[in-house]
């Protein structure tokens, strides 16, 4: 029974000097490492704010910057280790205080009355030594390389002393963003649900995936005349967003033109989709199935060494475009974003690292990635031609304001790599690939640079289009998000 008393008190007993300094320090610590995550961030993900500045420039102060929090962080793991090799101490009232590992608390049991310590008694880290000064002598083999000290823990008990829980937004989202979600409790990473559709959709994907690769060619024909009459006659699925988006971009046609436009964009939908059914069984064939035009134009933007950034749009069939390149001996990335079905997402995913083609997926890690890939003289597929809400830049896309995509376009500022637009229309039941230089001179001023880039590429897409309207992909709400001074809206 005093053994119980003793537990209770344990926790709501003043804290000795020692343990607010230990406690202190490592919350110092923890500081550190949120400075750290938010350099990072602002290089992986504010592009933007880079092209305002010199490029290079802005680089080499972000590695300073890193540099100094990684020797901060040095000495505080030093300061933590003096405390720590100080062995056991006692508190006011006789309690020992052990620095061997902790053990996990355990969630069913939670640790009540958590600590709170004087703002006098924290060490901030201006009160860190300077970096340039020796630090004193400790034994290197026990300092921890990857892994942070262990927090001290009361002798007898299995609960570790609790540090106070830090509530600044900007530091919780730079921790949830550096991926640190899974070693602190405050930031679980969400997992996005598998519900019962998805699970459907997945097994009727596989099932027709398997069909479609046995199925003779008059079969698939018959199957896709009837998807294409299902989706425009029948279900009407987004049709009067079809309707809506071709009266906004091409008012000059006539009802009965933009309605053949409309219907024909159904009709290649369904042999999009088939195709992407098959692509699985298309390895090793893709010759039969794909043309190039002007291939020469890839080989000699290549030979810069500066990476090429293909640029695209939901236009044709874009799909085979790195898996026949990836044949003939190219190496290619693909920057692609999720589905909402993560199932069938995965699926896809499989299907294209067949061909060894490495996916680039919308996140903070994009960047580098595509960087990297720029760097290693790789060919860095993107489609830019799909609304980015507040994210983008607003400039002309048939003849309308539309929220873009300036991701490319930073790239080849700041990496001066090679932009070429492709086009991937069907003709005569092959996919044609053609390739289009795009030729961009720099007026010193980044901002409208970043603009008038992504407006030319647009132009082009927007061009290769106009030849063939119903291979687009009318379905998506193009023109959502609109200027602040523009109530119009097709929608």
């Amino acid at each position: 029974m005093e053994q119980k008393n003793v537990s209770q008190n344990t926790y709501q007993a003043r804290m000795s000097r020692f343990e607010q300094s230990l406690t202190a320090t490592h919350e110092s610590y923890l500081k550190v490492q949120f400075g750290i995550s938010r350099e990072l961030i602002r290089l992986h993900r504010g592009l933007p704010k880079v092209f305002q500045k010199d490029g290079n420039e802005v680089f080499f102060k972000t590695c300073i910057r890193l540099s100094e929090h990684q020797q901060q962080m040095q000495k505080l793991e030093e300061l933590r280790l003096q405390l720590l090799s100080q062995g056991t101490h006692e508190n006011s009232i006789g309690i020992r205080l052990e620095t061997l590992p902790p053990k996990p608390v355990s969630p069913e049991k939670p640790l009540d009355g958590k600590p709170t310590f004087p703002e006098s008694t924290k060490i901030s880290t201006s009160q860190i030594p300077d970096v340039k000064k020796n630090a004193p002598s400790i034994l290197k083999s026990v300092i921890p390389s990857t892994k942070p000290l262990p927090l001290p823990r009361l002798a007898g008990h299995g609960k570790t002393v609790s540090i106070p829980r830090i509530e600044n937004s900007v530091e919780a989202e730079s921790l949830q963003n550096s991926g640190e979600q899974k070693t602190i409790r405050e930031f679980p990473k969400k997992s996005r649900p598998t519900r019962f559709r998805y699970r459907f959709e997945s097994f009727s994907f596989q099932l027709l995936q398997k069909w479609s690769e046995q199925a003779s060619e008059r079969s698939i024909s018959r199957f896709r005349n009837v998807l294409a009459f299902s989706l425009y006659r029948i279900f009407r699925l987004r049709r009067k967003v079809v309707e809506a988006n071709l009266n906004w971009a091409m008012p000059e046609l006539s009802p009965a033109r933009r309605r053949r436009i409309a219907k024909g964009c159904y009709q290649w939908g369904a042999e999009f989709a088939m195709d992407v059914l098959r692509m699985r069984s298309w390895q090793g064939k893709l010759d039969e199935k794909v043309n190039f035009q002007n291939l020469e134009l890839l080989e000699e933007a290549l030979k810069e060494k500066r990476g090429v950034l293909m640029i695209g749009a939901h236009f044709g069939n874009w799909e085979p475009l790195c898996p026949a390149l990836t044949e003939k001996g190219f190496s290619t990335a693909m920057y692609v974003g999720a589905q909402t079905n993560p199932l069938t997402d995965l699926l896809q995913n499989q299907t294209r690292r067949q061909w060894k083609i490495e996916t680039i997926e919308k996140g903070s890690d994009a960047t580098m990635r595509i960087w990297d890939a720029l760097k290693q003289n790789r060919v860095v597929g993107m489609l830019v031609d799909q609304d980015e809400r507040k994210k983008g830049v607003f400039v002309d896309f048939f003849g309308q304001a539309s929220s873009s995509n300036t991701g490319a376009a930073a790239f080849h500022l700041m990496q001066q790599s090679p932009v070429l637009l492709f086009a991937s229309p069907y003709i005569r039941n092959r996919i044609e690939f053609r390739f289009e230089r795009v030729h961009f001179q720099k007026t010193g001023n980044q901002e409208d640079d970043l603009k008038k880039l992504t407006q030319k590429m647009l132009a082009g897409l927007e061009k290769m289009i106009r030849r063939h309207p119903e291979q687009y992909f009318w379905m998506h709400k193009r023109w959502r998000t609109r200027p602040q001074d523009d109530s119009s809206s097709p929608y």
